[in-house]
């Protein structure tokens, strides 16, 4: 990261300060998502406390700490929203660290909600061993596309360079090829269980890889943010001493 210039971020510039990432638009996106986790989080947190499916004193010790550690980053995730209103640069910055954050957690936060289905269809610990498999498949997606990313960005050599084209072919591919992969193997050994399940996990695992390749501008972003002080929403004055007139 530490070889990255303000060129090779130039993208990523013009996304913060005026495109996808603006100020008013990271906190549009931290409003969006807080309406997304508290629905996908309210319904896994409804499914363990019903008594005649799961039941709250049937879950392991691990899962209750998901759940505390899931409140505790809500009110975080408030905080931000209620708090961090004014455009300064220390709100930016806390803004572009709470998004990579929350990104992270939301992105999370379906695997929650399918466990409580499986749960209460009956299944055990064991046999739900493909979630945190899942999990681990897409971290090494998302460490190889920041990589990628990281790999793009150092190709932008002077700010009218043009981005390299064919982004989602050249990533998206491998991408794809993991993730069937991956649900061959699952689907062959039965660890998925009955299609209505199926369909789910598929479903919240192309969310969790999309999401989690997209924190990677994120990161570059909050990078930018704290390194240059031109991706500041408050920029630093230039010297007005030059223009000034001298009187005799």
């Amino acid at each position: 990261m530490a070889v990255l210039t303000e060129t090779n971020l130039t993208n990523i510039k013009y996304e913060v300060k005026d495109g996808r990432l603006t100020f008013d638009n990271v906190r549009r996106y931290l409003f969006g998502i807080l309406i997304y986790s508290v629905f996908v989080v309210g319904v896994a947190y409804f499914v363990a406390n019903e008594e005649s499916t799961v039941g709250w004193d049937t879950l392991s010790p691990a899962i209750h700490y998901i759940f505390y550690l899931e409140a505790a980053l809500f009110i975080f995730h408030l905080f931000l929203l209620l708090f961090c209103r004014k455009k300064n640069l220390f709100n930016q910055k806390v803004l572009m660290v709470g998004m990579v954050i929350l990104t992270y957690k939301v992105a999370v936060e379906p695997y929650l909600t399918v466990y409580m289905f499986y749960k209460d269809k009956g299944y055990d610990d064991v046999e739900l061993i493909f979630i945190p498999f899942l999990i681990v498949v897409g971290l090494i997606i998302h460490i190889i596309s920041f990589f990628y990313f990281v790999k793009r960005a150092r190709l932008i050599e002077d700010e009218d360079t043009e981005p390299p084209k064919r982004v989602s072919v050249t990533l998206g591919l491998p991408v794809l090829f993991v993730l069937i992969s991956s649900f061959s193997v699952l689907v062959r050994n039965g660890f998925l269980g009955n299609f209505e399940l199926t369909f789910y996990v598929i479903l919240f695992s192309v969310l969790f890889i999309g999401m989690l390749i997209g924190v990677c501008e994120f990161i570059l972003a909050a990078y930018g943010v704290f390194r240059f002080p031109s991706f500041s929403v408050s920029p630093p004055r230039k010297s007005r001493k030059s223009n000034k007139k001298v009187y005799r």
